[in-house]
């Protein structure tokens, strides 16, 4: 199982990687791992990255809220 694991976090690490190069190499690994999250997780409502990114609110006094 753990072999399955590593290579399966290896996708995905993978994954991201040449989704950050191609979609926003200028944010950092976090900030685009939040994206790439909440563009995921919204996918059924067709929002545009712009539209994402006015949800994100990470950052300090957000009481652990990320995305709204």
């Amino acid at each position: 199982m753990a072999s399955s694991q590593n290579h399966d976090q290896r996708l995905l690490d993978r994954i991201l990687e040449d989704q950050h190069r191609k979609l926003a190499p200028a944010k950092t690994r976090d900030d685009f791992f939040t994206f790439f999250a909440a563009d995921k997780a919204l996918q059924n409502w067709n929002l545009d990255n712009d539209e994402i990114a006015d949800g994100i609110v990470e950052g300090a006094h957000d009481c652990g809220i990320d995305g709204i």
